[in-house]
């Protein structure tokens, strides 16, 4: 059985939020995992961008978050294409060894992280958790 990974920040969602969020944090040396679906996010399926900023003559959505991640990958976050099945806060007595919460996927892979974001997007989906 292989030993769960720790990391400082655990980030849920694969969208533009979870993506700029790992950007920023693995910039000043956090041990950041972004989990989720990229094909999830509103942005995924959009034609044509016209209100990102840089981008002048518009972008597709799919290739923005592409962009997104590719730049938050090259900087150092951690990225598993998955699901998140369950979180728990773990008991104050193990924190220091383990993290402050647990994190299990729907592959049974397993982390812990000192920080959870949850950023799964701006329209009702419902998170299995």
């Amino acid at each position: 059985m292989a030993a769960i990974q720790k990391f400082d920040v655990i980030i849920i969602g694969a969208g533009p939020a979870a993506w700029t969020a790992a950007t920023y944090l693995v910039r000043v040396s956090v041990k950041t995992l972004v989990i989720g679906k990229q094909e999830q996010s509103g942005l995924y399926d959009a034609a044509e961008v016209w209100n990102y900023p840089g981008f002048i003559q518009g972008i597709a959505g799919r290739e923005l978050l592409d962009r997104m991640m590719t730049q938050a990958l090259e900087q150092g976050a951690a990225f598993v294409k998955n699901e998140v099945t369950h979180v728990e806060e773990v008991k104050p007595e193990f924190q220091p060894a383990t993290g402050r919460f647990y994190v299990r996927l729907a592959d049974r892979q397993e982390f812990y992280c000192d920080n959870l974001i949850l950023a799964h997007g701006a329209n009702y989906i419902k998170i299995n958790l």
